[in-house]
């Protein structure tokens, strides 16, 4: 409803009309004229708060400023009497409103959504949640997980939400049978404990190291090491970590590998991780040691080249 491009362009017509320089519309006002330079380019809208004064000084009616439609949605939001906004109303005219109105206008809204039998999906909150309360959003999030949303859903919302409140939206979705490979989208947006919570329920319900290869960059380093060992300890190939080792500690990963030739594991199994195993490791098998690390891999007997 409120084209911001074409409400910038009246301002400026009006200003211009007015004999006003932006400059003389932003010290009537007691703005900058950068504000006032945003309005008309069409970037952000008036606080609600201001347009009152704006119209004055401008010499037309809010009506005249805004279109008269537009200004009836305004004069709904500032009061506390007439009918709630709708959900498309209320994301219109959002951007115009200070955090407080637009929590009690999204209070108000919920409320005549829910009385009439309806709840909010998860696609009436795009729009809104750049201006929603962060508790307000995390606590409609968790109810459309429980609703049985998919985590792609959740990748529209999930730059406005509070990481943790994120986590455990997207880790309940898991619980819940969302797809865990629509996890990386979202990941950059969690607290790295609760990626490491998800990855690990990954591999425990059967999944391999290459699921989790998106997620791993945004994983504590720690963590994804002691994921990594206990895959290789329930009997799962050192070859299979190459998806994840670039992430991996290096001394972590030479750790596994020398535990992994010490339990009698094949070394042909390590081709594909040693790239990221630091210089240096040397790693025993009866008389044989392997030397690992970046570059040549040395086979050495009884302590000899």
């Amino acid at each position: 409803m409120f084209d911001m491009s074409k409400i910038g362009r009246n301002i400026a017509r009006l200003r211009k009309e007015a004999g006003l320089t932006q400059m003389g519309l932003a010290d009537a006002m007691g703005i900058s004229f950068q504000a006032v330079s945003n309005w008309e380019r069409g970037q952000t809208m008036p606080d609600i708060s201001k347009l009152p004064e704006l119209a004055s000084i401008l010499g037309v009616t809010v009506d005249g400023l805004l279109g008269a439609d537009e200004a009836k949605v305004v004069e709904r939001a500032v009061s506390e009497t007439d009918e709630p906004l709708t959900v498309q109303e209320l994301a219109d005219v959002a951007p115009l409103l200070p955090p407080a109105e637009a929590k009690r206008n999204f209070e108000r809204t919920k409320e005549e959504t829910e009385s009439s039998g309806r709840r909010l999906r998860l696609s009436d909150l795009v729009e809104l949640a750049p201006f929603l309360d962060e508790d307000d959003l995390g606590e409609l999030v968790m109810e459309a997980v429980e609703g049985g949303c998919e985590l792609s859903e959740l990748a529209s919302v999930a730059p406005f939400m509070d990481e943790d409140d994120m986590g455990r939206a997207a880790n309940r979705a898991i619980e819940l049978g969302a797809d865990p490979t629509d996890l990386a989208s979202l990941a950059p947006f969690m607290d790295e404990d609760d990626v490491g919570e998800a990855a690990r329920a990954m591999l425990d319900a059967g999944g391999v190291p290459g699921d989790i290869a998106a997620i791993a960059p945004f994983m504590d380093s720690d963590d994804l090491g002691d994921i990594a060992r206990e895959y290789i300890e329930r009997g799962g190939s050192p070859s299979e970590l190459a998806a994840i080792a670039p992430f991996l500690d290096s001394d972590d990963l030479g750790d596994i590998a020398r535990d992994y030739i010490r339990n009698g594991g094949e070394t042909s199994e390590l081709i594909g991780v040693l790239p990221f195993i630091r210089r240096g490791i040397n790693i025993s098998f009866g008389r044989t040691n392997f030397h690992f690390g970046l570059g040549k891999n040395r086979k050495k007997r009884g302590g000899e080249d």
